[in-house]
């Protein structure tokens, strides 16, 4: 399992305000959970992963694109470790969630979020046990990935890559 990288960009921000301290606070926390995670441990990752989420709640503007960025990271972070943890129906939620907040985000920056749309659905071929909800959840899909073929450049091209053998797999 292995943490997405989502660069938040810290400089939209003054360098006090209270906004960049909770962003620079969750970022610290994911650095944690990457090493717990590598660690296999899993419930403390889980635990750290919920505290910080519960730091996220204090940033003010719920809107913002940095946030719902560090959001998307959390949510697909919750999302593996849930899986790891053998809990596969919170898993698949916290994929619902994840695509709630992703597929805005990728309509309007699909250069800036194209790739975690990739790996998002990458991650829901391994999440969804059941053929069903697989099939459901890539049709409603489509319609972004038909966008985002456009956007196929050098840095999402293994993520293609890894999509599709995901889909070959299932």
């Amino acid at each position: 399992m292995n943490q997405i990288d989502v660069h938040i960009r810290m400089e939209a921000f003054g360098k006090d305000s209270p906004e960049a301290e909770v962003l620079a606070n969750v970022v610290a926390a994911r650095l944690e959970i990457s090493r717990l995670i590598e660690a296999e441990k899993y419930m403390e990752a889980l635990e750290k992963t919920i505290g910080a989420l519960q730091r996220l709640k204090d940033f003010e503007d719920h809107d913002n694109e940095e946030f719902k960025a560090l959001l998307v990271a959390l949510i697909f972070d919750l999302a593996e470790i849930h899986y790891e943890l053998k809990d596969y129906k919170r898993s698949e939620k916290e994929l619902d969630a994840l695509f709630k907040v992703l597929d805005p985000l990728l309509a309007k920056n699909p250069d800036r979020f194209g790739r975690l749309h990739i790996l998002a659905m990458e991650l829901s071929t391994r999440i969804l046990r059941s053929k069903k909800k697989t099939i459901d959840m890539l049709a409603r899909q489509q319609l972004n990935a038909d966008a985002l073929m456009e956007k196929v450049n050098s840095g999402i091209i293994s993520a293609t890559e890894k999509l599709v053998d995901s889909l070959c797999t299932v």
